[in-house]
């Protein structure tokens, strides 16, 4: 994830707008894939952008005991993974979210040269 953090508004924007620019736009879609988690703090505005691959992990579109309902959302990017059926709340382990999050986030490689691509602003 990218942790963009600003004290003034327009400052939030710009650094949004900057990453955002550099994301890649899939076939299909009309914006980059990611998901957002914004707040206003102690006076500064923070921002969590997770770059995305994919929506869905292959577990949620499988069949029979494959199949976990599990697809990332805001809250699962930052941690907070929820299962809506018991079954799959009880058998889910770390492997499997980890694995989850491996095929709908971008890889470190592609992290890695978004970073090169980008500046470093301190504003």
């Amino acid at each position: 994830m990218f942790v963009l953090v600003a004290e003034e508004k327009d400052d939030a924007v710009f650094l949004f707008e900057h990453l955002y620019d550099l994301l890649e736009i899939l076939p299909g879609e009309y914006e980059p894939m990611m998901n957002l988690l914004t707040w206003h703090e102690a006076g500064k505005w923070i921002t969590c952008l997770y770059p995305r691959k994919r929506l869905h992990p292959a577990c949620y579109h499988a069949e029979g005991d494959a199949k976990i309902l599990i697809s990332p959302a805001t809250v699962e990017m930052a941690g907070i993974f929820i299962a809506p059926l018991e079954k799959d709340y009880l058998r889910v382990t770390v492997e499997d979210l980890q694995g989850i999050l491996s095929e709908v986030c971008i890889s470190e490689e592609e992290m890695n040269g978004l970073i090169q691509k980008s500046k470093i602003y301190s504003l």
